[in-house]
């Protein structure tokens, strides 16, 4: 998955959900994003980090399960 893809800005919209619903444990929800050619996509680090471990799951998952 690349940035800039459909696929990322699903994934994108879905983790934000995730966070405000409570369901990912206390974040804060500030959801600035970073444009830039780096591995930061959310100014505040600790959403960024959450959101790295939340695309590596993303893609665990999508290795296992597809066909």
């Amino acid at each position: 998955m690349q940035r800039g893809t459909k696929e990322f800005y699903e994934i994108q919209k879905s983790f934000e959900k995730a966070v405000d619903g409570g369901h990912l444990g206390y974040l804060p929800s500030d959801f600035t994003k970073e444009n830039g050619p780096s591995i930061t996509f959310y100014a505040n680090g600790s959403v960024n980090s959450a959101f790295l471990a939340y695309i590596a799951g993303y893609a665990a998952a999508k290795c296992v399960y597809q066909s």
